[in-house]
């Protein structure tokens, strides 16, 4: 396994052990961070993605968009 295969392995591992409320909780936190960007206030479209594995769920950032 090469030393790139082996850190995304730590971090997938490191990544599922977080608890699903840390996991919310920070992830509202990034919403809401997005949310006072400049670039994203001023954004015509913005790319986006559906988490898995315990990555971070910005999908209620999508709810508050329409609000800016």
């Amino acid at each position: 396994m090469s030393s790139k295969n082996q850190l995304r392995h730590v971090l997938l591992q490191q990544r599922r052990s977080l608890d699903a409320h840390f996991i919310s909780s920070v992830s509202n936190s990034i919403c809401h961070e997005l949310l006072a960007l400049k670039p994203v206030i001023d954004a015509q479209s913005i790319f986006a993605y559906w988490p898995f594995k315990g990555e971070v769920d910005i999908r209620p950032l999508f709810d508050l968009l329409p609000q800016i």
